[in-house]
C-alpha cells in the first residue's frame, strides 16, 4: 500500500488544538501519559489563516496480521458526535466527546513510522514533535497515544517526514 502524504494539507507551525475520541481512556505511568481509543480525532487548526480541519486516525488489520495506521483528513470530526451552529460557536463545531489537550501545542514536525519493502509501506505510528513534548500515535488492537518530553524511539522505518 503506497501511502500519499502530499494529500495532506501542511501542519508545521499549526496548532494542535485537540484529540477528541467517543471514549478515551487515559494512564498515567511516571513522566508520560498513555490515552487508548478505538479511533481518535485530532483538530488542527492553522494560526495565521485560523482555518481548522480534522484527521481522523483509524486502524486496520490485514490478513496475515500486519496493523495499518490509516489517516485522513477532513472538514468535520465525523464519526464523532457534533454540533455546528454558527450562532452558538461561530466558525467552529461543538464536540460531544471525549477530549484531550495540550499546552505548547504548535506542531514543529510530523513524522510516519513502520515497515517498508518495494512493494508496499506500512504506517504503524506517526509522532507529532510539538514546542515541549512528543505526541506518538500508534496502532494495535487500540490506538494507543503517548504524550512525553522524550522522543520516542525504536518505532520503524521513516516512512514520511511531513516537515
Amino acid at each position: 500500500m503506497k501511502i500519499d502524504w502530499q494529500s495532506l494539507k501542511p501542519v508545521q507551525g499549526c496548532l494542535l488544538t485537540g484529540i477528541y475520541a467517543n471514549q478515551l481512556n487515559v494512564y498515567q505511568y511516571n513522566n508520560f501519559l498513555d490515552l487508548q481509543t478505538i479511533q481518535l480525532i485530532l483538530k488542527i487548526k492553522n494560526p495565521h489563516s485560523l482555518e481548522f480541519w480534522y484527521w481522523k486516525i483509524d486502524w486496520f488489520e490485514d490478513e496475515i496480521g500486519d496493523d495499518f495506521l490509516i489517516i485522513e483528513e477532513q472538514e468535520t470530526p465525523e464519526p464523532i458526535e457534533y454540533i455546528y451552529d454558527s450562532e452558538i460557536a461561530p466558525n467552529q463545531h461543538l464536540l460531544m466527546s471525549s477530549s484531550f489537550s495540550v499546552e505548547q501545542n504548535k506542531i514543529k514536525k510530523v513524522s510516519g513510522y513502520g515497515y517498508k519493502d518495494e512493494k508496499s509501506q506500512i504506517l504503524t505510528s506517526i509522532v507529532f514533535e510539538l514546542e515541549k513534548s512528543f505526541i506518538s500515535i500508534t496502532t494495535g488492537a487500540v490506538i494507543t497515544t503517548k504524550i512525553t518530553e522524550k522522543e520516542p524511539e525504536d518505532l520503524g522505518d521513516l516512512i514520511f517526514p511531513c516537515d
